[in-house]
This record gives C-alpha cells, sequence and structure tokens, in this order.
C-alpha cells in the first residue's frame, strides 16, 4: 500500500503575485516528521512582469523544482501556499539570512528554519531507469473499458519481430499512479517492462484511471473498479497479433496484488500471476499491522502506539458494518472526540483531524478496501502463482501476508504456488539500510536485479509450454 500516513506533497501549481519586497536564491531547511528528516528548499527568482515566484524541491524525495501557488513577502513576513494539498508555509525573517517559520499540510504544523545556502536540488534519474535507444519496440496505446466506456493509456514493450510472445500486464498498487508507477523519482514498472522485454516477454503497462493520458474517475473508485481496467488491458493484448493469447499473465504490485487475482478469476485464460508485495490479510488486518510497524520504525511512544491502533480497530468496525453516511459521520465523529488523545499523536489541530480522518475512512477505496479479504478469491485461482515480499516490508508485512497466502491455496488442490521472501528487501524490492518510508526516495536502487531476474525466469518457465 502507497496510503502514507503523511508524505509531504510537493505538486504545487504556479500563478502570478503581489510583493511588497524582493527575495532572491535557494532557502532550504529540514523538518522532522516521524523520526525522519526530510530536506526542504525553496528557490525564489522575478517574473519577466516583476512578480515574486518560487519553486519547491525535496531532495530526500527525489522531487525537484515544483512551481508554488503563491508568494507574499511583506515587512520581513513570507508566506507561500499551496491550496490543493492544503500546504502553507509561514515565516518571518529573523536575520538577513535566516526565516523562523511553521511548514503545514493536513493540520500537521511542523517547525522550518530556513537559510540562505544551497543544497543539492538538480533532477537527476535514478540509475536503473531505461534510458534510449531501446533494442525492442515501444509503442504508446489506447484500449476502451467497454464497461464503464472510457479509454486507458498506456505503453506496450515489444521484441523486435518476433511473434507468439508471452505477454503481462503491470497492475499498480494503491494511489494515483502513471503507467511507470512512479514514486519519489523511482519508476520501477518502467525497469520491470524493460528487463522482462529484452529477456522475450512482452509488457502492457498504463495510467490508472483519471491519471495521466487515461480517462475515467479515479477519486470514487474502488479494487474492483480498478479490475476493470486490468481486465480491459488483458482484452486488448488477446487481440494483438504478436501476443499468444493463452500466455498473457499477470504481475500486481501491493493493491495491485488484490486486483490481479479478481482478474484472474474472472478471466480462466488468465495463464499466470506473479503477486508482489500482495495482501493475503483483509484490509483493516492490513493497516492495523502496518500501522504498527510504521510507528515502532518512527519511534512512537509504544503505549500511545497501542492505543492508537486499538482506536482505529473501534473506527474500522464502525466503517465497514455502518452503511448510512449520515450515521457513519455521526458515530466517527463521536469515536474521534472521545479518543482524540490517543490518535491525535501529533498535535493536529482537532477539527481538522476529524475532518481529515472522516473524509479518508469513508471514501468508496477505504470502504471496499477495509472489508475485502483477498482469501476466498486466492482459493479459486488454478493458474500459476508467484507470491513474492520482502522481509523489510513495513507496509505489507511479507511474513503475515505470505502465510495467509500460502493459506489461502492450500484449500485448492489445484493450485500451483511459488512463494518467496527476499531478506533485507523493503515494499519497493529495494535493498534497504533503514527500511523506513523515508528512505524509499533517498536510495538509488529502484527494485533488486535479483528479483527482476526471479520473475522473469519464473515466467519464462511458465510460458515454455506448448498449447
Amino acid at each position: 500500500m502507497k496510503k502514507y500516513f503523511l508524505y509531504i506533497a510537493l505538486f504545487l501549481y504556479t500563478c502570478p503575485n503581489i510583493m511588497g519586497q524582493t527575495l532572491s536564491g535557494q532557502w532550504s531547511g529540514k523538518i522532522n516528521f516521524q523520526g525522519a528528516q526530510l530536506r526542504l528548499a525553496f528557490t525564489f527568482s522575478q517574473s519577466e512582469a516583476g512578480k515574486l515566484q518560487a519553486t519547491m524541491s525535496s531532495p530526500d524525495q527525489s522531487v525537484y523544482d515544483i512551481p508554488a501557488d503563491s508568494v507574499y513577502f511583506v515587512n520581513d513576513s513570507l508566506k507561500i501556499a499551496v491550496n490543493q494539498f492544503g500546504i502553507t508555509y509561514q515565516a518571518k525573517k529573523t536575520k538577513p539570512t535566516k526565516f523562523n517559520g511553521v511548514f503545514e499540510q493536513a493540520g500537521f504544523k511542523l517547525p522550518l528554519e530556513l537559510n540562505f545556502d544551497a543544497i543539492p536540488t538538480s533532477k537527476k534519474e535514478k540509475p536503473q531507469t531505461p534510458k534510449p535507444p531501446f533494442s525492442y519496440q515501444v509503442e504508446n496505446i489506447t484500449f476502451p473499458n467497454n464497461k464503464e466506456n472510457f479509454k486507458l493509456a498506456g505503453t506496450l514493450s515489444l521484441p523486435k519481430n518476433k511473434t507468439n510472445l508471452p505477454a503481462v500486464i503491470l497492475i499498480s498498487g494503491s494511489g494515483k499512479h502513471n503507467r511507470n508507477q512512479e514514486i519519489l523519482g523511482h519508476k520501477p514498472f518502467w525497469v520491470i517492462a524493460d528487463y522482462l522485454t529484452k529477456n522475450g516477454i512482452a509488457v502492457l503497462r498504463f495510467d490508472d484511471r483519471g491519471v495521466a493520458e487515461s480517462e475515467g474517475n479515479f477519486d470514487d473508485a474502488t479494487s474492483k473498479d480498478f479490475a476493470n481496467d486490468a481486465e480491459a488491458a488483458f482484452n486488448y493484448l488477446r487481440n494483438r497479433k504478436e501476443i499468444n493469447s493463452k500466455k498473457i499473465g499477470l504481475l500486481g504490485h501491493s493493491e495491485g496484488g488484490i486486483i490481479a487475482p479478481i482478474v484472474a478469476l474472472n478471466n480462466p485464460d488468465v495463464a499466470f500471476m506473479v503477486l508482489l508485495a500482495a495482501p493475503g490479510l483483509s484490509g483493516d488486518e492490513i493497516l492495523l499491522l502496518q500501522q504498527e510497524l510504521i510507528g515502532k520504525a518512527n519511534n512512537i511512544n509504544p503505549k500511545s502506539l497501542k492505543k492508537l491502533i486499538q482506536t482505529n480497530q473501534k473506527l474500522f468496525e464502525i466503517v465497514k458494518t455502518t452503511d448510512d453516511k449520515e450515521f457513519l459521520n455521526q458515530k466517527l465523529t463521536e469515536t474521534l472526540k472521545t479518543h482524540s488523545d490517543k490518535l491525535n499523536v501529533y498535535n493536529i489541530n482537532e477539527n481538522k483531524f476529524i475532518d481529515n480522518s472522516i473524509k479518508g475512512l469513508t471514501t468508496p477505496w477505504m470502504k471496499f478496501f477495509l472489508s475485502y479479504n483477498p482469501a476466498p478469491t486466492l482459493q479459486k485461482i488454478n493458474c500459476p502463482v508467484f507470491a513474492l515480499n520482502g522481509e523489510k516490508d513495513i507496509q505489507v508485512p511479507a511474513k503475515e501476508n505470505l502465510a495467509a497466502i500460502k493459506n489461502a491455496f492450500a484449500k485448492n488442490k489445484q493450485a500451483k504456488l511459488t512463494l518467496k521472501e527476499y531478506p533485507q528487501l523493503n515494499h519497493l524490492f529495494q535493498e534497504c539500510n533503514l527500511c523506513n518510508l523515508t528512505e524509499y526516495g533517498q536510495l538509488e536502487q529502484s527494485i533488486s536485479p535479483i528479483v527482476l531476474k526471479d520473475i522473469t525466469q519464473w515466467i519464462l518457465k511458465q510460458t515454455s509450454k506448448k498449447y
């Protein structure tokens, strides 16, 4: 899962602003959140019209030169606003080369001191990101989701001058993702597609509905809706002359590992599945485990963390068992107010905390995810399955979820399951050191070469059979 409790959203949009003082150059500092430090830098300049403008960078998250919504600097007071994501930075210039202020997002208020100095803020591709020229054919394509009447856009990678090809469809995890499943400077789906295609396997990766070039509504969709999108990709590949229609499989990461089995259950012609860090437990169990491991990784007080998990368990049960929207909001508000001292461990403004919590808990996606148990679907899957996870995954913990997947398949006498747990790999299958969420963007590796090799060899083995 990639729905983090807070990950600084640095996707800002430029608009003109009015200034009373000038400001230029780069000002940088650090925020401390959940036991981790993140460097931030603001670079100020004048537009051609003489208006002050700014860009924001977070090198530790591989995010660079994002333009700000608005910038005001009057009487040594600075305010930068990012309306779309609820981000503000308000500060006072206390010295000629220093601002002292507060960075705020989603109710979190974090002190941020900016100093007039430069930190590295040039965008640099991660080493594994593929670079042209490519030894294979790359085709940008669109295909229809006929069930909901919109088009999805993606990229099909094909080994050159070959037919009867095995193929795999890449299915992304939770959150809005483009076809590369881009996250914090990494493009893991592009890396996977490049490796597989070089080894004779065609790959289709596509933008989530409502993201980049794909049509459709993302915000109101659930995992079942995303399964319709993946099924549309499957139907598209079955009609490509280069592809062997009986050798098309699915590769799902995180939530994509929930979606792939739904597609396979409805389409017996799915030849194989690769489940990367896929949930084997129900959604509420996953989130409670995730909160425990992330809390420990960020040094939250053990007693506070225990109370947080117990209260979240109550909230999840309310969401799962209450259908009426008005009554649901009422019960959630009452519970959040009663237990805000246990839940609000970061001292967010209480009203904002309650409002943000209810919004997050009552989305169609969350309501579906909390109640969904993948086991009944997994029990009915007959195609070969390779389920793998990283030992240091704190979002979909390996031990518990691989065991649950194994138990589900044990009830199917026709099951063909391969399981593997990789030491010292995180949720993105990177070789990690701290193995927390903050480290994802700091690591240079996008995905372990060992994992790439294992996936490739396993797919080639499954598709070498004659049909």
